[in-house]
């Protein structure tokens, strides 16, 4: 079994990988959200992430923002959903992560769960085949 560590996105995701590294963690999960792991800011440092995650031979794994939702049922918000976490999606592949995880979205008391369903797999296949 291997024990990864998620960063915690108030602190800085450098120093999280490097404590990660410096604490004998086999993998890491870098969780791409606001204030402090945004897509842009992923981006921005990728190459101090992939030093410090390749110093420690770490197992990638990224955590696409979890505060979207893409089984909406306004289509406007679904769609602003599938663009935010695919932005997360190239920030993870910038760090060289094996495995994404993507929340299928939430399904609120007055969406039918036929429907939610629906809008949920409609959103993933949009996200998979980019």
């Amino acid at each position: 079994m291997k024990v990864c560590m998620e960063n915690i996105t108030v602190f800085d995701p450098v120093e999280e990988a490097r404590f990660a590294v410096e604490n004998g963690f086999d993998g890491f999960e870098l969780a791409i959200e606001y204030p402090a792991s945004t897509p842009s800011q992923i981006l921005a440092r990728r190459r101090e992430l992939l030093d410090v995650l390749s110093s420690g031979n770490l197992e990638r794994l990224a955590h696409a923002p979890t505060f979207v939702d893409i089984s909406n049922f306004y289509g406007e918000l679904r769609e602003a959903s599938v663009t935010v976490t695919l932005k997360a999606m190239e920030a993870a592949h910038a760090i060289e992560a094996n495995v994404v995880v993507v929340h299928p979205g939430f399904r609120f008391p007055l969406t039918p769960r036929e429907s939610s369903f629906e809008n949920t797999v409609q959103s993933m296949e949009r996200i998979i085949d980019t």
